[in-house]
């Protein structure tokens, strides 16, 4: 496994990783995590944090996410995002989302899109929606939780206001 690492296999740090884990070599686990994040796999950190909570070591937790919230790599928000879901933070989740939307990364105005949509914050749900079909980006919403057609049944008109049910119109024909 670790020779397979040194040739950069970034599946195999990832492996080697929980291996040194779980064999209690904390170090060498971040070492891994390192090297792996270093080849572009972010998700590394994500695993090691888990790993880490699941011990109750929220330190190691924090130094994962900071490292995450470090990285120059595109995905490394992501990562960060479900790290604060998935130990129960949304606090902090939709802290990292605002700040990745913030440097323009899509994923994370979905992400806010949803975090509200799951807080019951259909004003907050409604605002960051409304931002991505502002910037085109609506149909992404597609294979999300809510969706443009839940939001705007009737779709919006070119002010951005919601349209307003359409009525049949009565039509007369004078002989």
């Amino acid at each position: 496994m670790r020779h397979s690492a040194e040739l950069g296999n970034v599946v195999a740090f990832s492996s080697l990783t929980e291996l040194r884990h779980e064999a209690g070599d904390l170090a060498g686990a971040e070492a891994a995590a390192q090297q792996s994040a270093d080849l572009g796999m972010p998700d590394a950190w994500l695993s090691l944090a888990l790993l880490r909570a699941r011990a109750d070591d929220r330190d190691a937790v924090e130094n994962c996410a900071r490292r995450l919230e470090e990285s120059e790599h595109p995905h490394a928000w992501g990562a960060l995002i479900r790290l604060w879901q998935l130990t129960g933070d949304p606090d902090k989740a939709e802290e990292a989302a605002r700040k990745a939307a913030g440097a323009g990364h899509l994923d994370a105005r979905i992400h806010l899109v949803r975090l509200r949509h799951e807080a019951g914050d259909l004003e907050g749900t409604l605002r960051h929606a409304r931002h991505l079909a502002d910037s085109g980006h609506a149909t992404s919403l597609a294979e999300h939780p809510i969706s443009v057609n839940e939001l705007w049944p009737h779709g919006l008109d070119p002010d951005g206001t919601p349209t307003p049910p359409w009525q049949p119109c009565q039509v007369t024909f004078n002989e």
